[in-house]
């Protein structure tokens, strides 16, 4: 049984940071696909569901590094905050 909190380390950040990446290029490749056109952009609601679905995802990937990586900063500093 653990009685101590596991303090984050910046190592600890390498999944969240590659999970984001990966989901941004997703991200990145469907608006390219879907609004990189000079004419009218027509896209179904199936589609739309799928594009708010991964801009929420990068949106919550993004809020957890950036909480991982204030953690590991204060835990780096001995918890002082």
């Amino acid at each position: 049984m653990k009685t101590a909190v596991e303090k984050t380390t910046f190592g600890d950040l390498e999944a969240l940071i590659c999970d984001a990446d990966n989901m941004l290029d997703v991200l990145l490749d469907m608006m390219e696909r879907d609004f990189a056109t000079t004419g009218p952009v027509d896209i179904d609601r199936g589609e739309a569901d799928r594009l708010f679905f991964v801009v929420s995802q990068a949106a919550l990937l993004s809020a957890n590094m950036k909480r991982a990586y204030y953690k590991a900063l204060d835990d780096q500093k001995g918890g002082a905050t």
